[in-house]
């Protein structure tokens, strides 16, 4: 095996001739619903029949009308009205009008939002990482459910190639059995394709007799139980390493392709990916560790770490051929001090357009602002121009960084770069309006919804963060440890409860249009786009979806199960499921 081969071939990427387009089958992705799939046309359909990869926009002149519907506009009135109309990539119209026309679409009552923006998750890794045909789990509530969901994949896998399902799911609170199904069960469901089922970022995972036969024969040795279980931690990531050093340029298309299915199917429009973390030891910031023509594990190769300096390689390929119907956004994560100087003098914040571009930096060495490089990274930030985000943490951690910001404030000012602390477990009233006064906001981790299996509170204090006032947004933190199904977190946002309906995040809920507007707007703001996206206004940027139920008044358990029917975005139709 050659150096390049051990990289897992990173430098395709950089070709010039990224390959063929995919066919229509490969756009065909597990696990939207219990045994259904996503389904992304690549022909070409009309508006009626579903949209394409990239998406399908009438013809020049021509207006796209959603009409007889409730359209939630999230607006500063927050007006519900029957009909909007599209023209070219904006919002021209919106209010109460009937429309006839080969261009105009019957809701029939549906319920219509903004897109809905995720405002810190893996959305790149989820497609550019995933080895296999990756398979969506995290809807599924039972081993039963798993198995119908892998066996309707299977049938769209070729012979022979693996099908995974890595990370974004916790199976010990979020399935029944709370176990990963066995090989029996595995085998049952998949009998003639490897299968390789992860937990989270370190496993455990379990496989099949297809799957323990390939590994078996691998170049490096993994242990696997007779029922197909395989240890967390060295085992499960030298099984993720090995099936990495398979990926092609052309599998990481198609896996990316179809995670932009699977975000469009439950009505995500928009992300800020931030990464994961530099594996060690080094080479850091490449995939595997390589010395020779022979691979040797990296033992920190788990979900979440990879090469970061070609980490969007195959999105931006995507985006540079006109095939990008996502729109992203791209934290860098940082955790040494002369990285970031690097990265600061040749990179820009925000370059790039409304579909792709720069964001902030993420300095995390130990993911802790306790870390004594922290406070400086800080202060080269703040000269630079560039927006900070940082882990608070606890209560604690929000004292040090609110600190710091108002010190650093006395001489830089940083009231305009929105300065952002996340995945609080803590944060006090006036922690709040201090870190309001120097600019700041705050975006509220939910990730601990899937995993949590008893109460932690404040795990996540939205109800203290909507009353304070503050700028704040929601995010999931989802595809390698939580769901990147926002529906979910609205879910835990509302009714403090985790996938099995257990309270664990008591007195901090909030009310489900507050969730949304989190959601929405308030991931706008943290996105830098809130002229633009976040709300259903004439002039802004038309990304929309229409909901299957109407998150305002069905029951708490069916928040969980809210998809979208049609999902638009700049305009373009890129998921219709009106017409099944």
């Amino acid at each position: 095996m050659t150096d390049k081969d051990a990289r897992g071939s990173n430098e395709d990427a950089n070709d010039n001739a990224l390959g063929e387009r995919p066919s229509r089958r490969s756009f065909l992705f597990a696990g939207a619903a219990l045994g259904a799939a996503i389904e992304i046309d690549a022909g070409s359909p009309t508006l009626a029949q579903g949209g394409s990869a990239t998406g399908t926009r009438p013809s020049s002149g021509e207006d796209l009308v959603l009409y007889n519907g409730k359209v939630r506009t999230l607006d500063d009135r927050d007006r519900v009205v029957s009909a909007v109309r599209i023209r070219g990539n904006h919002f021209a119209e919106v209010g109460n009008f009937n429309a006839r026309g080969p261009n105009a679409i019957d809701l029939r009552g549906r319920t219509v939002i903004p897109g809905l923006i995720e405002s810190c998750d893996h959305i790149v890794s989820f497609g550019n990482y995933r080895p296999g045909y990756h398979t969506v789990l995290e809807n599924a509530t039972s081993i039963a459910e798993i198995q119908a969901i892998l066996s309707t994949r299977r049938a769209e896998v070729p012979s022979g190639e693996w099908i995974t399902a890595l990370g974004a799911w916790n199976a010990f609170t979020m399935f029944t059995e709370r176990r990963l199904p066995t090989r029996a069960e595995l085998d049952a469901a998949v009998p003639d394709r490897p299968v390789l089922i992860y937990q989270t970022t370190l496993g455990p995972a379990v496989t099949n007799t297809a799957g323990m036969a390939w590994f078996t024969k691998a170049s490096m040795p993994v242990t696997i139980g007779e029922d197909g279980s395989i240890a967390s931690g060295n085992q499960s990531t030298t099984a993720l390493y090995l099936l990495r050093l398979t990926q092609t340029r052309d599998q990481r298309r198609r896996t990316t392709l179809e995670a932009w299915a699977y975000s469009a199917s439950v009505g995500l429009t928009a992300h800020i990916d931030q990464e994961g973390i530099p594996a060690a030891p080094s080479p850091r910031y490449e995939l595997g560790n390589t010395t020779s023509s022979t691979p040797r594990l990296n033992p920190m190769q788990t979900l979440y770490h990879f090469d970061h300096f070609r980490h969007w390689d195959t999105w931006w390929g995507l985006h540079r051929e006109g095939k990008s119907f996502i729109r992203l956004q791209m934290d860098l994560v940082v955790d040494e001090l002369p990285v970031l100087h690097e990265r600061i003098k040749n990179q820009l914040p925000f370059f790039g357009d409304d579909m792709m571009s720069s964001h902030a930096i993420y300095y995390t060495p130990n993911g802790s602002v306790r870390h004594p490089t922290w406070v400086e990274a800080q202060w080269l930030m703040a000269r630079a121009g560039w927006r900070s985000r940082s882990n608070a943490g606890d209560q604690e951690g929000m004292e040090i960084a609110i600190s710091a910001f108002e010190k650093i404030n006395k001489e830089v000012d940083i009231t305009g770069l929105r300065w952002t602390l996340h995945r609080m477990s803590g944060a006090t009233s006036e922690q709040l309006a201090r870190l309001k006064a120097v600019g700041g906001n705050v975006n509220v981790c939910s990730r601990s919804f899937p995993l949590a299996a008893t109460p932690t509170p404040p795990a996540a204090p939205f109800r203290t963060v909507v009353d304070s006032g503050i700028p704040a947004g929601i995010h999931m933190d989802g595809g390698h440890i939580a769901t990147l199904n926002p529906w979910f977190a609205v879910y835990y946002a509302v009714t403090g409860r985790n996938a099995l309906g257990e309270m664990v995040n008591p007195g901090q809920q909030i009310t489900r249009q507050e969730a949304i507007r989190l959601f929405t707007r308030g991931n706008a703001h943290q996105m830098n786009m809130e002229t633009k996206l976040g709300s259903i206004e004439q002039g802004k940027l038309a990304d929309l979806v229409v909901l299957d139920k109407d998150y305002m008044e069905v029951g708490d358990e069916e928040l969980k199960k809210i998809k979208s029917v049609l999902t638009v975005v700049d305009g373009k139709i890129i998921h219709n499921k009106l017409s099944t």
